[in-house]
């Protein structure tokens, strides 16, 4: 059986990088004033992320012991730090002419088609991250609460179509990618020079890292749904609330074994007496 510590060890593993890189990335776009709009734009996305992931920590054993989506998670969580990296090293190469914490003109003017191209497909990568986590944060809670209370039909269908909307909008994502992908090949036959070259591989390989995420994102959402769904959810509530159940308090009174013994009860009890009541003299 698998120790549900060690898929929150694992789990944490991912996250503790992937927060550093995503908060290096947050720190690089707060020092750009005078950012174009696709740039800044991004500041309230990271932000999500960061607190999508600070959320993550949180999640204990029996969540995730519970959800069986471990494996999707940190490979979703890994990609996300990755591409924070990637972003990051972009930024600070287009802002490399900037004094202070603006962009200058001739900063802006080198982001052509192609590197527009490359910085919306990143953007639309951190998209596809935040939409994942935020669903695992979001069902992973929802799985906490069924310790202590029920989970009604309009609250299970509710969740399972929330799921379903993220994956019906990723499917069609997919289809949306394959056109840029097109688009850019189109472009690429256009190509005069080294640096336009260079470009056109540039964004090439990014278009392919955004694939990956997103299909990352698919799988996870899919293993989300198939987790909500029924006898799974049914099954996971009855864990919950066993385990909750089998949580012991145990109480050691010492040799003061005899009178008025007060507190408050959230579970099952072990007395342990230490001693016998002194006799009465």
């Amino acid at each position: 059986m698998t120790d549900p510590f060690s898929l929150t060890v694992s789990v944490i593993g991912i996250v503790g990088p992937a927060l550093h890189s995503v908060r290096v990335l947050a720190d690089d776009l707060g020092k750009i004033k005078d950012a174009p709009k696709s740039i800044a734009s991004l500041k309230e996305r990271i932000g999500l992320i960061e607190g999508g992931l600070s959320t993550m920590r949180s999640i204990g054993d029996q969540e995730w012991d519970a959800l069986r989506i471990e494996e999707d998670t940190k490979a979703t969580i890994k990609k996300c730090g990755e591409t924070c990296k990637r972003f990051s090293k972009n930024i600070q190469h287009w802002s490399r002419h900037s004094e202070g914490a603006s962009l200058t003109l001739l900063d802006r003017s080198n982001i052509g088609f192609l590197k527009q191209k490359r910085l919306e497909s990143m953007e639309r990568e951190l998209q596809h991250c935040q939409g994942a986590i935020t669903q695992v944060v979001s069902i992973a809670t929802l799985v906490s609460s069924l310790r202590h209370t029920s989970l009604t039909k309009d609250i299970q269908e509710e969740k399972r179509r929330e799921v379903a909307v993220a994956i019906r909008a990723s499917e069609s994502e997919s289809a949306e990618l394959s056109l840029r992908k097109r688009e850019i090949r189109v472009r690429g036959a256009e190509i005069e020079s080294k640096d336009e070259e260079d470009a056109y591989d540039t964004v090439s390989r990014q278009v392919q890292e955004e694939q990956k995420s997103l299909e990352l994102s698919q799988s996870l959402m899919k293993a989300l749904l198939a987790t909500m769904q029924e006898p799974a959810i049914s099954q996971i509530a009855t864990k919950m609330q066993v385990q909750q159940n089998k949580t012991v308090y145990s109480i050691n009174f010492g040799d003061e074994n005899y009178g008025t013994q007060t507190g408050i009860n959230h579970g099952t009890i072990n007395l342990n007496p230490r001693s016998k009541r002194p006799p009465f003299k």
